[in-house]
Parts: structure tokens; sequence; C-alpha cells
């Protein structure tokens, strides 16, 4: 669809965009690349370190992303916080969306490219040196440590 994403812009599915606080000015701050469309869940900033925390909806990934928008680093939750807890590792299926694809329906959201509901990161929140994050449609809550340089434990 015309300016979806902000093409015009150099924009897609995964783009972050910023806003000035003087001018109103809009510019692409960082585009998730891997994300296909089905959206970021949540970005939050982490002052204590100067950077943002993006959950990706496509991957259950959260991104790392410096304060001048260059990708830093992902936690990966299926592969690195489900162990924690006792469970199996959860790696990403792989699903992708296509709009363009007769699978496609834009009212059943088993066709939209989300990553695997025990993966599924999105709404996320900096505390007392630790990143929590919601997990799935039942919200579960997990938490991951912020080392001293910013970085996932």
């Amino acid at each position: 669809m015309e300016g979806q994403y902000g093409a015009e812009l150099g924009g897609g599915p995964g783009t972050i965009w910023k806003i000035d606080g003087l001018t109103g000015g809009v510019s692409k701050f960082v585009t998730i690349e891997t994300n296909s469309g089905p959206g970021l869940g949540n970005i939050k900033f982490d002052k204590s370190h100067r950077q943002f925390f993006v959950s990706d909806l496509d991957s259950g990934l959260i991104h790392r992303i410096s304060i001048d928008g260059t990708l830093l680093d992902t936690f990966d939750h299926g592969v690195a916080g489900r162990p924690g807890d006792g469970l199996p590792q959860l790696a990403d299926d792989g699903s992708v969306m296509d709009i363009a694809g007769g699978a496609f329906d834009s009212e059943d959201p088993e066709t939209w490219g989300y990553t695997q509901d025990d993966r599924r990161v999105w709404g996320v929140a900096v505390h007392g040196g630790r990143l929590y994050y919601a997990v799935g449609d039942a919200g579960d809550v997990w938490s991951v440590d912020i080392l001293e340089d910013g970085k996932f434990a």
C-alpha cells in the first residue's frame, strides 16, 4: 500500500522513527531488518545506559540499540531465557508475514508471521538494573540482568 511503513523515506516493516522535539521533523532512527511485518512490540529507553530496548514480534528477540540508532546486540528469550527456568530452548520457527501470499488473512493472526507464543516478547521495562519483559498471550513476566556496560547478562 502506498505510504506503508514510510517507504518513501526509506522505511520498512521494522523501522523505528524519531521526531525532533524542537522542529517536529521526522527521520529514520533504525530499522530492524529481520522484521517481515508483524511489527515491534514495545520500545523502552534505558536512561542509566542511554540505550533503547525493542521487542520484536517476528523473531521474539529483544534488540539493544544505542542512543544514535546503532543495533548493538540481541537477547533471545526462547534460547537464552527459557533454560534459566528449566524450560527447553525454543528457536524461532522462521514464520514471516507475506501479505501478498494466498495464505495471508487479515482477520487471522496465525497468518501474520508472529513467532511462537512461548517466545514472543512484547512489553519491556527497565528497573533496578534489570530488563523486564512480557512473553506470549498470557503476558508472563520475565527478566534479565543488565550489566554495568549496558549489555545483557
